[in-house]
């Protein structure tokens, strides 16, 4: 019994390191936030023919990296220890804002390597080891555990964002009705020193982290079975189909695609990583990631920019940016919660459909003014990452019911590797292309739903009865799945 309390207050200390991690990498959401002051210090001060427009790239460059990062944190957990990735998350991420308060006085350039590439480097490291750390201690707890820590990755700015308003623009001082920026000598004045105390925040939260986050010791004898199965589940693409304990069963061969499956009971393949590239699902899912970035970089790094443009109220597009994190942390369990009830086909399809409606409308909110306006501003800001807070939620739920759940970590890797060529291209339109943010979100709307229609041809076997007339689609490329033979256990009605 000591040793079950004691196991059960280091497990609880862990949870709580690693959800010091991820809230000090929620600070990232803040690039919305800080945008406005970072754009009008560095065109008052560094380079006045910067664009608003450059600020795309904070937030382009971090998504990228992140992805980049997250299979060099998992190959650096298993060969050195989670240690040394909390350590890396330390370094690079609160290294990289206390940089900032350098470079910001010299160069955008610099502050899109430290803000963008290096913060960037330091979520995708750190972001799945202290999950899996955290799990090791709860098995039994899995989803509370990932949504607690997750949680705090979307609450991070809900924190920080009145932090940085409070320091930088006490008095809530009006931008300039010309320039839609802020030019008062004492605020710009801040903008450097803010970096400094945020550096500081982050570097006590992920220095609890350092402390705290470590993996469940293993026994030698769950060692020793941890073994076995490892070697029982090595280079094998499994599938069971899941029935009722009160029928009879018997193995037979599934071959993907096979019409002659009855479609009630729940089938679950596990695909080698090695193999990902030979299904179709995982370039449809790869594809949906890299199209997705580019709304999301927009609205990271341009909604209060185009807020500010339309409403002389810094104080108030500061609170609403914080508290569109709110509905950013809280929708990813709403939309985890729908996933469980439908599956992941039908709730992305609708997630993309709304999305871009929401996208294409928002710049005609500035047709109206006054309080309607603002109204209007916080309506659509919080419904707007309300549904981009889907994308996190059901891409990895797609992921796991596709390809199956033994490999999910590796496969999302994969999946995920398709924001990190998003970021690229989003960086390459804001480089070629200067519009406006009104432009930016109407483009954002399009690519959703050419995003929906590659989401309709996913293959979903999860689908409820009423649903199912969205399996025409995935039918039509059966022949570009799972093309081996698969043992299962069915039962005899089938």
């Amino acid at each position: 019994m000591k040793k079950e309390k004691k196991d059960l207050l280091c497990g609880i200390l862990v949870v709580v390191g690693a959800f010091c991690l991820h809230f000090s990498c929620g600070h990232f959401y803040t690039v919305s936030n800080m945008a406005t002051y970072i754009m009008s210090y560095i065109a008052a001060r560094v380079d006045n023919n910067i664009s608003d427009s450059s600020a795309v790239w904070l937030s382009a460059l971090g998504l990228g990296c992140q992805g980049l990062a997250m299979p060099i944190g998992g190959f650096m957990g298993r060969k050195f220890g989670p240690k040394s990735t909390m350590i890396a998350t330390l370094i690079l991420g609160s290294g990289s804002i206390l940089l900032t308060y350098i470079v910001v006085q010299k160069t955008f350039i610099g502050v899109v390597f430290t803000v963008g590439i290096m913060f960037g480097l330091s979520m995708g490291i750190g972001y799945s080891v202290a999950i899996a750390c955290a799990v090791s201690w709860f098995p039994g707890r899995r989803g509370l555990i990932v949504g607690i820590i997750v949680g705090g990755f979307g609450l991070g700015s809900l924190i920080f964002t009145p932090i940085q308003t409070a320091y930088i623009n006490p008095s809530n001082l009006k931008v300039d009705s010309q320039t839609r920026r802020f030019t008062d000598p004492e605020l710009l004045d801040r903008v450097p020193n803010v970096f400094l105390v945020m550096g500081s925040i982050l570097a006590a939260l992920q220095l609890v982290a350092c402390i705290l986050v470590r993996m469940k010791p293993i026994s030698k004898e769950e060692h020793e079975d941890g073994n076995e199965e490892e070697e029982e589940e090595e280079g094998l693409e499994r599938a069971r189909i899941q029935t009722s304990p009160s029928t009879d069963s018997k193995k037979k061969k599934l071959v993907n695609g096979d019409s002659k499956l009855n479609r009630n009971t729940v089938v679950e393949v596990n695909v080698k990583s090695g193999k990902l590239l030979r299904h179709i699902d995982y370039y449809l899912l790869f594809f949906m990631m890299l199209l997705n970035c580019f709304p999301i970089s927009v609205l990271t790094s341009s909604l209060k920019i185009f807020g500010q443009t339309h409403i002389s109220d810094d104080r108030f597009l500061s609170t609403i940016t914080a508290v569109t994190s709110l509905f950013n942390c809280g929708g990813r369990v709403v939309w985890g919660a729908v996933v469980d009830r439908f599956s992941f086909k039908i709730p992305i399809c609708i997630q993309l459909c709304v999305w871009s409606v929401l996208l294409f409308t928002f710049p005609v909110i500035a047709y109206v003014t006054g309080v309607a306006l603002k109204v209007l501003y916080v309506i659509w800001a919080c419904a707007l990452f309300f549904f981009l807070s889907g994308v996190f939620s059901m891409m990895p739920a797609a992921t796991g019911t596709i390809f199956g759940p033994v490999n999910l970590a590796v496969n999302y890797g994969m999946v995920y590797l398709g924001f990190s060529f998003g970021s690229v291209l989003s960086l390459v339109v804001s480089l070629f292309w200067k519009a406006s943010p009104e432009i930016y979100f109407t483009v954002s709307g399009c690519v959703c739903l050419v995003t929906f229609a590659l989401a309709i041809w996913l293959d979903d076997r999860n689908l409820p009865r009423r649903l199912r007339f969205m399996d025409w689609f995935s039918n039509q490329c059966l022949s570009s799945r799972v093309s081996n033979q698969l043992t299962v256990n069915t039962s005899e009605d089938l």
